[in-house]
């Protein structure tokens, strides 16, 4: 069994949707270094969640905005 120190935390976080993108920043935030598994293959070409009204201020809040959200493969 592996024992990790206080400061080498990590947390596995499954889905890299709204949700997980928030939780992951979230953790790396308070110094977790979340691993992130995802099955799909690639990104979607939408259905992300859109950055006006309640979608800006959550992003605002996450310290992103559409500029630090690259292009989706193809495009």
């Amino acid at each position: 069994m592996t024992v990790l120190s206080s400061s080498s935390r990590r947390a596995l976080v499954v889905g890299l949707g709204v949700s997980g993108i928030a939780t992951a920043i979230g953790l790396r935030r308070i110094g977790w270094d979340p691993v992130i598994v995802e099955r799909a293959p690639g990104r979607r070409s939408g259905g992300y969640f859109v950055l006006f009204g309640a979608g800006q201020a959550a992003a605002r809040r996450l310290g992103i905005g559409a500029g630090d959200v690259p292009a989706p493969a193809g495009r």
